[in-house]
């Protein structure tokens, strides 16, 4: 789906042709929003990576990082 179909199918969902030029401003709002929301599991996901010194640099898109595990040949489980 491209942008204009997007804003075809909220018009279509709204059922309210006096809102055509606030469409925009309703996907801006909701784009901003999910983006805020680090709770939602559609967006998850699982990246390994190794810790080899006392500093590491993260991705500057991390959001927020929801558990730790450790993945050894003599542990594996959660980190607390």
């Amino acid at each position: 789906m491209d942008y204009s179909e997007l804003q075809s199918t909220v018009l279509d969902w709204l059922n309210r042709p006096d809102l055509t030029n606030a469409v925009v401003g309703f996907i801006a709002d909701a784009e901003a929003r999910l983006n805020r929301d680090t709770r939602l599991g559609g967006l998850t996901v699982n990246v390994p990576f190794t810790i080899n010194a006392d500093a590491l640099a993260l991705p500057d898109d991390l959001r927020a990082i929801n558990s730790w595990s450790y993945d050894g040949t003599t542990y594996y489980g959660e980190i607390e």
